[in-house]
Order: C-alpha cells, then structure tokens, then sequence
C-alpha cells in the first residue's frame, strides 16, 4: 500500500509540474504551450526596474518600474509570465498634473509590459483618469545606462490631447 501511495504522489507531482514547463521570458509566442511560465531567468527586468526621470521643458515625467512575476496571460494560449508594470507623476511647470507613485504597483497599475522583440521590451499604457489616453511603445537601456523610450499614442482614444480637458 505504501508503494502504490508513493507511485500515486510521484505520478502527480510529475504530472502537475509537466504541465507548466518554465521558458525563458523572450520565447517567441508561437513557441509557448499551454500554461507555460515565462520566467525572467537571464535578469532581462532588472535593468528596467527602479525610478526613472524625463525632462524636457516644462514637463518632468517620472515612472517606477517593478518586476511583478507569474502573471497570466488571458489573451489567446493561456499562460504565465514576468512583467513590468509601472506608476508615474507627471509635472508641468512645477504644477502635479498626475501622480500615482503613491500607490502600490500592481496589475492595476496603467503601464505595463508584455515581450521583448529585438532588444527593446514593448510596453502599453492605459490612463482612465484622463480621457482613457493610451498607447504603446517600448524601452530600452542605451549603452550609456540610460533608459530610452519610444512611445505613440493609440488611434482608438476618444479625445486627442488638445481636446482632453486633463491632459497637458
């Protein structure tokens, strides 16, 4: 009895965990199986995470980066991976236009993080606080240590950034 209970747990353990085999962060999408971990096992996060600041002009945009792990994926093939998301504090001329550095960064936080292609991590944002303005982009650190973005935003808002009344 003691041999076939040991048999039945080690037949399941090996069951369970085949079932969620562990990738790198960067498998192509058509390589990921059902209810993989994309792990983050090379560090490729941790450059990325932290404070980071933009200025230019009169506007000051600062985002903390946090590397939040085993989250799934509800789109398409159901799996599990690491990500960034992100808070920030938007400034203009001095004046807080925008600020959730405050809160928790969590899978309620307005940026976030989904693959890296070709060396750069593509990143989407929503804000619902201001005329649901979104988009997309990606980051990257240069050879000079220094994170770099490109950013657009999407073609489905619903105000541009002159009709919004919260925007900059």
């Amino acid at each position: 009895m003691k041999t076939l209970f040991s048999s039945i747990l080690l037949f399941t353990t090996v069951m369970l965990l085949a079932q969620n085999p562990i990738l790198p962060l960067d498998t192509p999408y058509n390589q990921i199986s059902h209810n993989a971990y994309l792990k983050d096992t090379q560090n490729q996060l941790l450059p990325f995470e932290g404070t980071w600041v933009y200025n230019q002009g009169s506007v000051k945009v600062t985002i903390k980066f946090k590397k939040l792990m085993y989250h799934k994926n509800n789109m398409g093939i159901p799996y599990f991976y690491d990500r960034l998301k992100a808070n920030y504090k938007v400034e203009k001329n001095g004046i807080v236009i925008y600020n959730d550095l405050n809160k928790p960064i969590n899978d309620e936080s307005s940026i976030y993080g989904y693959e890296f292609k070709n060396g750069k991590y593509s990143i989407n944002y929503i804000d619902e606080t201001k005329c649901a303005i979104g988009g997309s982009g990606y980051i990257w650190i240069n050879s000079n240590g220094k994170l770099q973005w490109a950013m657009h935003i999407s073609d489905y808002n619903p105000w541009s950034l002159d009709e919004c009344p919260e925007a900059l």
